[in-house]
């Protein structure tokens, strides 16, 4: 275990507000350059940090900040508490959001949409209203009307790119959360004994615990693809890729968590069910997975056949 996971691990277990003390240690803008206001460091410390605090079951809101602060790097405007949402539609004169924490409350939010560059939008101006909600673990998942008028465009910066950057985000926290998961199952499976013997020497027992490791497996290396791919060309496909790979991860992973727990897995009291519910939690953030296939498909279309052979055969450096 790297330093950097110990550090986040003795944050979360350390008692108070996790958020505070990320801050005050200037993990919450790595990746961002320290000329402008960040704390530096490269992408895979960022993503390093969203494992490790999904790991264990911490909610924050690090992959919405850590991305509005790096798309906000250009204005000289550094946010108290960014966020992140996206729209499907050009706004009319009244924008409708769903924000992430943003009645934490977010100072800032960065607005993506379909087409033209991303847009920020100061929560403290006239006529923003936020209407408090939550997600499957209990997150902050707001409603955010405001003036369309009160959004200007961000300069500098892709919206393509910045999706790219909250997406890996994502996958990195589902990434360590499904690890988690499969920590106290395969702890339970050891420990839990049937029929005089653990769990884990039961057939299918067995090889549904490795089903969820292989799960794993597979997320990690899509994570890992994508993340040797962050600030190239190819970030916005790869990002994409690893959220698909890690949202299909994210549902099996819960599924056989709780399959493999039986009921104490959703009690109050144990470990689980915040990793599970997080889990559900961050594979329907931002866009579906569906939204992802569509992209990735579309990008082949166009590409052609010749192209999607390269790529599926290339090496890449």
């Amino acid at each position: 275990m790297s330093e950097l996971r110990d550090l986040v691990r003795d944050v979360v277990s350390g008692g108070g507000d996790p958020w505070k003390t990320l801050t005050d240690l200037g993990l919450t803008t790595v990746g961002v350059a320290e000329e402008t206001g960040g704390s530096g460091g490269e992408m895979s410390d960022l993503v390093e940090i969203a494992e490790s605090l999904a790991e264990h079951g911490a909610g924050t809101p690090l992959a919405e900040h850590a991305t509005a602060c790096w798309a906000m790097a250009g204005s000289g405007v550094s946010p108290a508490l960014g966020t992140v949402a996206y729209t499907t539609h050009p706004p009319s004169r009244t924008l409708r959001l769903t924000v992430p924490w943003a009645a934490a409350p977010a100072s800032h939010v960065i607005v993506l949409g379909e087409n033209g560059p991303p847009a920020v939008l100061d929560t403290g101006g006239k006529g923003v209203l936020i209407t408090p909600g939550t997600d499957a673990a209990g997150q902050p998942l707001d409603q955010l009307e405001a003036p369309a008028a009160t959004l200007v465009p961000l300069t500098g910066v892709e919206t393509e790119a910045v999706s790219a950057r909250l997406a890996l985000l994502r996958s990195a926290a589902m990434v360590g959360a499904a690890r988690g998961a499969y920590g106290l199952t395969r702890d339970h499976v050891h420990s839990r004994e049937q029929f005089g013997r653990p769990l884990v020497k039961l057939s299918a027992v067995g090889t549904a615990l490795a089903r969820f490791r292989v799960e794993i497996i597979q997320a990690e290396a899509a994570l890992a693809m994508a993340l040797a791919d962050a600030g190239t060309s190819r970030a916005y496909p790869a990002a994409g890729a690893a959220r698909i790979v890690c949202g299909a991860a994210a549902t099996e992973a819960a599924q056989l968590a709780h399959q493999l727990h039986g009921a104490i897995g959703i009690t109050q009291e144990y470990d689980l069910h915040p990793l599970t519910r997080l889990l559900w939690a961050l594979r329907d953030a931002d866009r579906p997975e569906e939204h992802w296939a569509t992209v990735l498909g579309e990008r082949v279309l166009a590409a052609g056949e010749s192209h999607l052979w390269d790529e599926l055969t290339a090496v890449h450096a």
